[in-house]
């Protein structure tokens, strides 16, 4: 059985009044992923984008 991650970048992002561009140079994931994350045109997401990386 498949299991379903439901994102929520825009909602959270708003909610930390920051941008996703500004996301993403915080987070080190691809703005365009990000976006696409956010806008629900994306189906797939790396695990790598939401493990916590130690830099």
């Amino acid at each position: 059985m498949a299991k379903k991650v439901r994102v929520k970048i825009g909602e959270l992002a708003n909610r930390h009044n920051i941008s996703v561009r500004e996301l993403s140079r915080l987070s080190d994931v691809r703005h365009a992923a990000l976006s696409e994350l956010a806008n629900q045109k994306r189906t797939r997401i790396e695990f790598s984008h939401i493990e916590r990386s130690e830099h």
